[in-house]
């Protein structure tokens, strides 16, 4: 069964990186919003004026601009400096954590099914949902929610319950 999650997970992974290299622009538009927008201003190029008002109530969540901001940051400082070369990393980043997550869940359903075949039929399904490389390709918060759920939901099923407690909360 190793063998087919090992193919399951390599197709995924091709369909994966096919979505961040052919996505560009953004899919809705608080993935720039939400996210771009702030982080332009923690580096440092956009006034605070010209964020919307989510940033004075306080109502945005901050990890992911943060994270994304640390990464452009790191790529300013080694000399890429191309607005799209940048926004293309973001989305691989993006991608390579959802298919940690995809692992995690292949990981999941060997271990909870109990027949081959239902375990042949998820992986699969798994594997050929074909919204999947699409979405983790995106810099969206609904992205890395559904990720790190994924993430937690693993954590809680190994008895890690106080990691899977923060992933959840991620």
């Amino acid at each position: 069964m190793k063998s087919l999650q090992k193919k399951v997970l390599i197709f995924s992974a091709v369909f994966h990186i096919l979505a961040v290299i052919f996505s560009d622009g953004f899919h809705r538009p608080d993935e720039y919003l939400g996210i771009f927008q702030w982080m332009q201003f923690k580096l440092g190029n956009l006034d605070v004026s010209k964020l919307s008002w989510e940033y004075e109530a306080q109502i945005r969540p901050w990890l992911q601009p943060y994270f994304y901001t640390g990464i452009v940051y790191f790529l300013k400082k080694i000399g890429l400096v191309n607005p799209f070369s940048q926004a293309l990393i973001l989305r691989l980043i993006s991608s390579m954590i959802g298919m940690l997550s995809i692992y995690h869940l292949s990981e999941l359903i060997l271990k909870i099914n109990k027949t081959d075949l239902y375990k042949k039929i998820a992986l699969l399904a798994l594997a050929t949902l074909w919204f999947l490389p699409f979405v983790h390709a995106r810099t969206t918060a609904e992205n890395f929610g559904m990720s790190f759920f994924i993430f937690g939901f693993y954590c809680l099923e190994n008895r890690k319950h106080f990691l899977s407690g923060i992933l959840f909360g991620l």
